[in-house]
């Protein structure tokens, strides 16, 4: 008799295991479907000389991070006759297509460097990776080894 009881006891707590298991995957799916919208809502601008260019957002979570991390005004310095980056304080979560290829008006995370990469050419990087997180729609211009950029939001009302 106590046997069968420990087996119903069992059986009952693997159900709700189970359906707590089930409940976190679904609210943890919804979460990120919030955190989606909040991508096309607060969007993302980048500043040169007064000069607003917007950029298209991929969805992933090193767009998320970053956006949390908005404004940034800096100097970005030039490598490579190809791109513009500058390094961020903290970390983001890396998620998204890795890329070590970027292209003209392509805005990525470099990984290693901690930076946010702006290209005005193309350029293949050898061992580093980057995740691509949108394009902007004009290139903006090759001036100076260094220039003061800010990343903004463009949030839409």
């Amino acid at each position: 008799m106590n046997n069968k009881r420990l087996k119903i006891i069992v059986l009952i707590l693997s159900i709700i295991v189970i359906s707590l298991i089930v409940f976190s995957i679904a609210s943890y799916n919804r979460s990120l479907e919030i955190k989606r919208e909040n991508i096309e809502k607060i969007g993302l601008k980048i500043v040169v000389n007064k000069k607003e260019y917007p950029v298209k957002l991929v969805n992933n979570d090193t767009v998320l991070s970053i956006q949390k991390k908005l404004p940034i005004t800096n100097y970005f310095t030039k490598y490579e006759d190809s791109l513009y980056y500058c390094k961020l304080d903290n970390g983001v979560n890396i998620d998204g297509e890795i890329v070590s290829k970027v292209k003209p008006k392509g805005i990525y995370y470099h990984t290693g460097w901690n930076s946010i990469v702006i290209a005005y050419k193309e350029y293949t990087f050898k061992k580093q990776k980057l995740v691509y997180l949108g394009s902007i729609d004009n290139n903006i211009p090759n001036k100076n080894s260094i220039q003061e950029i800010t990343v903004d939001t463009n949030e839409k009302d």
